[in-house]
């Protein structure tokens, strides 16, 4: 998953929410990007402990991508710049936090981490390492 321009990583899911919840805000969140002809990709993940669903999505979108994270309760998206840099990205201001870089990992390093993202076209999992 290089890219040399920013990628997103956004998710419908939270952890408190029955799955019927959790997969209406995912096809609320792939519904509006269609609407505005961006594309993306479903990837598998876990974030904090929970696993979910999210969508990838390539481009400059961050204020799109902040407004979409907010209408379904998300606390942030991520952003990884173009040298895999991830950054924390918060719905509720300016704040970004860096948390690391994106690496490939093999399936047992990344689900022994509480976050971590599998790419099922690449057949490849990933996490950030501080």
């Amino acid at each position: 998953m290089k890219t040399e321009a920013v990628t997103f990583i956004i998710s419908g899911y939270q952890k408190d929410l029955p799955l019927e919840n959790n997969q209406a805000a995912h096809a609320y969140l792939k519904a509006e990007l269609d609407h505005h002809n961006i594309g993306y990709k479903t990837v598998a993940g876990k974030y904090k402990g929970f696993e979910e669903q999210s969508l990838v999505v390539v481009g400059a979108w961050t204020a799109l991508l902040l407004d979409l994270a907010d209408d379904v309760g998300q606390e942030c998206i991520l952003m990884l710049d173009a040298n895999r840099e991830a950054y924390l990205l918060y719905v509720d201001g300016d704040e970004q936090e860096h948390i690391g870089s994106w690496v490939t990992a093999s399936k047992a390093e990344a689900l022994a981490e509480d976050s971590w993202t599998y790419c099922p076209a690449l057949d490849s999992y990933y996490v950030v390492r501080p």
